[in-house]
């Protein structure tokens, strides 16, 4: 995942693909997707259809309402943000500062700012194990953030094609597609910083597309080898503890309501330990499974709000 910010660059960086609305009209970077698809709502999410035109680099996202562009190839998804989304927030700003920082990046086409695509992808092992990753601490923007496996998308590759490489460069895990299945789940607007400054702009727009895989594999026959300049370490983390975290984290996101309680009644997860992986060169401190289930409920361990957002999808499903 070759993160980079454009407002930085003295080159033009081509992302692929660009981002479109149904009329096939670039979406703004200033502006929030949501609020330029007309989905705003209480519970930060709307309905949306994603299409991937990979001949012409286009991701299409169609609120559910408005007409497509005469194809049919649409995933149905669930397209949420963050609470004080910065984009939503710089879109209402007044302020003069923000308006002449805007005005200075979009003078120049060589520097530009573009909406920027991700995939990522949640993979959960035949126990209900659910891996996600701590991001290196030297990374630009979400250092030491849990999150799925991912990253931008390439030119000419499918969402499918990003999740594969994307999952095989960060954790050494070989996706098997003729045994397991690849399955677009949702999607999620991102940007960083999460909340806007009063004398900056945010330095990053992303869609990120999620796709989730249930493998035929227990989490022990994985032996990961993890990038160290993406990854700190990584867990495997049982359905029934994720429901503790998500009852705790962010509880009234999105006005989803569950009873964790039932599920962990009723959960064949008989071991409620993380299956932690540090990799072999790892230098920081090494937090045992009830060290860092306390730090993820005590919420000094974080998992990104995209994260967060995904998994209370597959909750309600």
């Amino acid at each position: 995942m070759n993160v980079q910010n454009v407002n930085e660059q003295h080159v033009k960086k081509e992302y692929w693909p660009m981002v479109f609305n149904s009329q096939i009209e670039l979406l703004a970077w200033d502006k929030c997707v949501l609020s330029q698809l007309g989905l705003l709502s209480p519970n930060l999410m709307g309905n949306a259809r994603v299409r991937l035109d990979k001949k012409n680099g286009r991701l299409f996202i169609l609120n559910t309402q408005s007409g497509s562009d005469g194809e049919e190839e649409y995933y149905n998804v669930t397209l949420g943000h963050a609470p004080g989304c910065p984009f939503y927030e710089l879109e209402k700003s007044q302020s003069p500062i923000h308006k002449d920082l805007l005005y200075n990046s979009t003078k120049s086409p060589n520097t530009k700012p573009v909406i920027k695509v991700g995939v990522s992808v949640v993979i959960q092992d035949r126990n209900d194990r659910i891996l996600i990753t701590r991001r290196s601490n030297q990374l630009r923007i979400f250092p030491g953030i849990w999150v799925n496996a991912g990253g931008h998308m390439e030119k000419g590759e499918s969402f499918i094609d990003t999740g594969i490489r994307e999952v095989l460069e960060e954790t050494g895990i070989e996706l098997d597609l003729s045994r397991d299945q690849l399955k677009v789940i949702g999607a999620f607007e991102s940007g960083f910083p999460h909340h806007l400054d009063s004398n900056k702009l945010p330095t990053d727009h992303h869609m990120v597309v999620y796709l989730q895989i249930k493998l035929s594999k227990s989490s022990h026959e994985f032996h990961l080898k993890m990038d160290p300049k993406e990854v700190d370490f990584s867990t495997w983390i049982p359905l029934s503890f994720l429901y503790k975290v998500l009852h705790v984290v962010l509880p009234n996101y999105y006005n989803i309501s569950y009873n964790y309680t039932n599920y962990i009644q009723t959960s064949q997860e008989e071991n409620e330990e993380l299956h932690i992986i540090y990799p072999p060169l790892y230098q920081g401190t090494k937090l045992d499974s009830n060290q860092l289930k306390n730090l993820f409920l005590m919420q000094k361990e974080l998992i990104s709000t995209g994260t967060i957002y995904i998994f209370k999808q597959l909750v309600i499903k």
